[in-house]
């Protein structure tokens, strides 16, 4: 085996360039996309309220079944999971709740659901359940936005 010495070698200062390097110089071609390039997507797929009101009954049923009584049950139905806020009875704790995620899952035939917790005692316990068919949202930059708000008629204000 044979090893080299690589010696040190002088530098000329002169073959050193002194002026700074500007990033800017190289985007001076640059052009933005235009904002033609963004779809504006429109879905057709709706979650139905017998969809929502079975989900509602079922989910009734089941804490009924298990001895725990609630007050009221509200929806808000988003792109791909729907809201179930529980309010339940007086005296009933968020654990019993909890505790039964899984056949709450099992009755909605719902691959998993989730059971957020509130933090306050007065804030209804949130479950979150997949809908039955899931639809695109739109995400729009605010750019887009503001852009298309300037082609319509503003009839609000």
């Amino acid at each position: 085996m044979t090893v080299e010495a690589n010696e040190a070698r002088l530098v000329d200062e002169k073959a050193i360039p002194t002026e700074s390097y500007d990033p800017l110089k190289d985007l001076v071609n640059y052009h933005k996309p235009p904002v033609t390039l963004l779809e504006d997507y429109t879905s057709d797929s709706q979650v139905s309220d017998e969809e929502i009101y079975e989900n509602k009954t079922k989910i009734e049923d089941t804490l009924r079944n298990f001895g725990i009584p609630i007050q009221r049950i509200k929806a808000t139905v988003g792109p791909t999971v729907t809201l179930y806020e529980i309010v339940q009875a007086q005296g009933v704790k968020i654990s019993k709740i909890q505790g039964l995620e899984n056949d709450i899952a099992q009755s909605l035939k719902a691959l998993g659901i989730r059971i957020i917790a509130p933090i306050r005692a007065r804030v209804p316990s949130v479950l979150r359940c997949p809908t039955a068919t899931s639809r695109s949202c739109r995400c729009t930059p605010p750019c887009v936005r503001c852009v298309s708000r300037s082609r319509r008629p503003s009839s609000r204000w």
